[in-house]
């Protein structure tokens, strides 16, 4: 997440869990990541990552993509789908992480 929000990825994000709707999103970033030619393919064991997740608005299908452990993709993904359980979709969230706590600005 914090390398997408260096290149102006959001931090206020709309829910949208409709699955056609997110199914679109989710296949249409991982369409862009793998067109283009320098972006390596995961390797076993990885998932694509996308910011924004798929289940918001603001993936436009343009989201930020890139290869990283499958179990801490899922994990992360698990969190977030429980965290936001009590909301609707339309309803607007901030992502906060203490990324910057736990490993600094490096």
């Amino acid at each position: 997440m914090v390398d997408a929000w260096s290149y102006g990825y959001p931090r206020i994000l709309t829910i949208d869990r409709n699955k056609q709707r997110l199914d679109q999103r989710r296949n249409e970033s991982q369409t862009r990541y793998y067109d283009n030619p320098a972006n390596p393919d995961p390797r076993p064991g990885q998932d694509l990552d996308e910011y924004p997740p798929a289940m918001f608005v603001e993936n436009y299908g343009r989201a930020h993509v890139r290869p990283i452990n499958e179990s801490q993709n899922r994990g992360a993904g698990a969190v977030i789908g429980r965290l936001l359980e009590p909301y609707s979709d339309g309803d607007k969230v901030e992502i906060i992480t203490n990324y910057e706590e736990l490993f600094g600005n490096s």
